[in-house]
């Protein structure tokens, strides 16, 4: 039986609203029956996925100015091989497909996002950084987009000015919609606990709906800004705390002890375990050469009942710091500790929240 499309599909695919076209593709294909579908079931005719390469065959303007239908179809295709791999965390097959996508539309954050989060686990955080970083910029932009950006950026091994320019432009960003974000992050957690058929109506149909009553912030459109309106975080999650955590990440990375000061004072604004603040404190004294304030700082760290390795690399990287020479070896000890210190916290205190390889679902 020759494969038909919803009539949905045929505005969007007039050469005017190209830019459209995968923004519905990715709703379509997660509607669809066949969405994580592989191989069998392909709707393309005209052209069809290269397994192999697909870049190798990817279709020119020409080509999909004279064919839209079978252009939309190809699309489908694509959709269906990418987020089937990323659905089952096959990253490299993800990635395979999603670089064609972004290519497709580039003025869309979504493949980008994803190329991101998927190259994050591949172990690539040069090229995640660079994804997120072009998804950031790009219509469509999502809170969780700029919350990777962040953190894979300041992992990166080369930090440059303008990776700080751009890390301050996207926590800025991030301060400026964290209320109202979380304010309908809260909301929608409220419309699904009180919905009252569970067993009948999904907490994501809950959400959907409770969207499009409201037309809150963060509702699903084609029209959305990433310059607007981010949708919403988990309710669950702190974002002013995730916000200056990773603000005082940037200040030790950038040495720069009047930020780690400033964002010390933010942490305690938001209510930031003490440890927290401990261990930025702790980079701030030997930053600037402070060898009796570290040690104070860590005497207080003792009393906060630190988990035992995080101590033991405290003094162990205090001690190499004030016994080498220089303020930029001081520095490259600061970072290295704090990056150790924090992880030890959220693995083994749970201090804050940290996004960390969360299944994108609906709000990536």
């Amino acid at each position: 039986m020759k494969a038909t499309m919803s009539p949905i599909l045929t505005p969007l695919l007039r050469p005017r609203l190209a830019p459209l076209l995968l923004l519905f593709a990715f709703t379509f294909s997660a509607l669809s029956p066949r969405a994580l579908a592989a191989l069998p079931g392909d709707i393309g005719t005209l052209f069809q996925v290269n397994d192999e390469n697909p870049l190798s065959n990817i279709p020119t303007q020409e080509e999909r100015d004279a064919n839209p239908l079978p252009f939309g179809y190809y699309v489908q295709d694509l959709v269906a091989r990418a987020e089937g791999g990323f659905e089952k965390k096959e990253w490299a097959k993800a990635v395979k497909y999603y670089e064609v996508l972004a290519r497709l539309v580039p003025n869309r954050a979504v493949s980008f996002s994803r190329l991101c989060a998927a190259y994050a686990e591949l172990g690539q955080t040069e090229i995640a950084a660079a994804n997120c970083g072009r998804a950031v910029q790009l219509e469509g932009a999502l809170v969780y987009d700029h919350l990777r950006f962040v953190r894979l950026t300041l992992d990166k091994k080369t930090f440059t000015a303008r990776d700080a320019a751009d890390l301050d432009a996207s926590l800025a960003h991030l301060r400026e919609h964290a209320p109202q974000a979380t304010a309908v992050a809260s909301a929608i957690a409220a419309a699904i606990a009180s919905a009252k058929a569970p067993s009948e109506r999904t907490p994501e149909q809950v959400k959907a709906e409770f969207l499009r009553k409201t037309k809150a912030p963060g509702a699903p459109s084609a029209a959305a800004s990433a310059a607007s309106a981010p949708p919403p975080v988990p309710a669950s999650m702190n974002l002013p705390l995730e916000i200056e955590v990773l603000s005082c990440r940037l200040a030790v990375r950038l040495g720069d002890a009047k930020r780690i000061a400033a964002c010390t004072e933010a942490l305690k604004k938001v209510g930031a375990d003490e440890r927290l603040i401990v261990s930025f404190a702790w980079s701030r004294a030997l930053i600037v050469g402070d060898k009796a304030g570290a040690a104070a700082v860590l005497e207080r760290a003792k009393t906060l009942h630190f988990p035992e390795a995080g101590m033991r690399a405290m003094l162990a990287e205090q001690e190499r710091a004030f016994g080498q020479a220089g303020v930029m070896g001081q520095l490259r000890k600061a970072w290295g500790a704090t990056l150790a210190v924090i992880a030890l916290l959220v693995s083994g205190a749970g201090a804050f929240w940290v996004l960390r390889r969360r299944k994108p679902a609906a709000a990536t």
